[in-house]
């Protein structure tokens, strides 16, 4: 194996509303579509709801609103990431992240690589952006996600666990 081999990285580039976000393969589980009719809330940044996968209701996020107006005006099938926790101990251990069209599977390394300064309106978990062969990605801050995507899912329990106990 030479040493250009060794450098490389295998990432998924998910295409969202204004970029790509960039995520390392070992990340992602499954990209599939479904038929999205569902109820979204707000969250800290993006649109939280959830769907059904293998047989479990797993959280979905809306980054950067991608895909969002058509999943709200349709009930097209839509693409979605399914994505493993890197913060092994916190619930949930499986999240799916919405895309606007089919993700693509890349090698990154120095060559095809280069970090650039983020837009002024970059989004709130970016850690930084890259541009790979031209094209401008974010990478994202995954324990920041997931630290907010626990915190909504909190939230949302105790409203409707408030909201049920209004209705007895």
């Amino acid at each position: 194996m030479s040493s250009e081999t060794a450098m490389q990285v295998s990432c998924l580039m998910i295409p969202l509303e204004k970029y790509s976000l960039l995520v390392p393969a070992s990340t992602t589980v499954e990209i599939y579509r479904v038929a999205i009719s569902v109820k979204w809330c707000q969250v800290s940044a993006g649109y939280l709801s959830e769907i059904q996968w293998r047989g479990q209701w797993i959280p979905l996020l809306a980054l950067e609103n991608a895909g969002l107006a058509q999943a709200r005006s349709t009930n097209l099938p839509m693409r979605v990431v399914v994505m493993r926790s890197v913060l092994s101990k916190t619930e949930p251990r499986i999240y799916a992240i919405l895309s606007n069209d089919m993700p693509k599977l890349i090698a990154v390394d120095a060559h095809n690589a280069a970090p650039v300064n983020g837009p002024q309106d970059a989004h709130a978990f970016a850690s930084s952006f890259v541009s790979i062969d031209g094209e401008l990605a974010w990478v994202p801050n995954l324990e920041k996600i997931e630290t907010a995507l626990t915190q909504a899912l909190r939230q949302q329990r105790a409203q409707r666990e408030t909201e049920s106990l209004v209705d007895v």
